[in-house]
């Protein structure tokens, strides 16, 4: 019964320490959760310890602790990737982009078959704006995964910003668009290959269905500038107006 007792209250410092992080008290939860000692919640509750270290801006001590958690004997291959996953989130989360990268290109080595790792690493590279290295990553992800609609319409879109690549861009978001034709972001981009291929009918129906289904800043950006060239000025405020608010 004492051991029931103890473990019931180690669960309700974890509980107690979620309560504290969606409160932003991280130092309050960071003191729960050094309340807990259980063996089997140790790793989990040293997990969440360094992902609150991410959020406090401690990412060099979180990284340390992360090191640490790797060097335990009993964790299997599949823990450690987990584990590594979970600390590649948080950072990207955090907006600490270059340490993510670093522990992507250090998984890829491990994983070079794996589209998912390609794609996050693609996702950090653009957020890097190291974009030609970003559009590799993407290829990589549809040689190994050709129908992944988040690689085609981000290589996609990535080609349509720059105004490059125009046809094999709009090949790529139309196959994303098969899949997913009232996705929002994929109505987007190719409302914006439109565009930038100059069929300005085209890409106002797009961006504008676009819009209704998602009123994002992007999108309106879009669909203003469209707006704008195609002479509906009024309505071009009116969008970005909307979408400021």
């Amino acid at each position: 019964n004492n051991v029931a007792n103890q473990r019931t209250y180690q669960l309700a410092y974890r509980f107690l320490a979620q309560i504290s992080e969606q409160k932003q008290d991280f130092a309050g939860a960071q003191a729960w959760l050094s309340k807990v000692d259980a063996p089997e919640l140790l790793l989990e509750t040293q997990v969440q310890r360094a992902q609150l270290l991410i959020k406090q801006g401690k990412i060099d001590t979180a990284q340390m602790l992360f090191a640490k958690l790797h060097q335990q004997t009993q964790l299997s291959e599949q823990q450690h990737y987990e584990l590594t996953q979970i600390e590649i989130g948080s950072l990207l989360d955090a907006k600490a982009y270059t340490q993510a990268l670093i522990l992507l290109e250090a998984q890829i080595k491990e994983r070079p078959k794996d589209a998912n790792i390609w794609y996050e690493l693609a996702m950090a590279q653009e957020k890097l704006e190291q974009y030609l290295a970003m559009e590799q990553s993407l290829r990589k992800v549809l040689e190994l995964d050709p129908t992944m609609t988040q690689a085609q319409n981000a290589l996609g879109y990535s080609m349509a910003n720059r105004n490059e690549n125009l046809p094999e861009a709009r090949a790529l978001i139309a196959q994303a668009l098969s899949s997913k034709p009232d996705d929002p972001y994929v109505l987007d981009s190719m409302g914006w290959v439109e565009y930038r291929l100059g069929n300005l009918a085209e890409a106002k129906a797009l961006l504008q269905k676009a819009f209704s289904n998602q009123s994002d800043t992007e999108i309106a950006a879009h669909l203003g500038e469209v707006l704008w060239r195609i002479g509906e000025i009024n309505n071009a405020r009116d969008i970005l107006r909307q979408a400021l608010i």
